[in-house]
């Protein structure tokens, strides 16, 4: 079975952070990589992860044969 990562880079622009008091990210999610990895065929050899870098750690320590990047363009 392949492995597909879908990643959302750590949006910047799109935290919402007041130190010292708030140090969690309030970003809403981009429906795109939930909707990609929603639309993947069923009978696909391919397990799909979704990696949002604002909320967890890139999975560095696993392999994928496909890393699909996702961005969102700033102001």
């Amino acid at each position: 079975m392949k492995r597909v990562l879908i990643l959302l880079p750590e949006g910047q622009l799109h935290r919402l952070v007041i130190p010292p008091f708030v140090k969690t990210s309030f970003r809403e999610a981009p429906l795109t990589a939930t909707l990609l990895a929603a639309l993947t065929p069923e009978d696909l050899p391919i397990e799909v992860s979704i990696c949002d870098a604002s909320v967890s750690p890139v999975p560095l320590d696993r392999s994928f044969a496909l890393v699909a990047i996702s961005i969102i363009p700033g102001a």
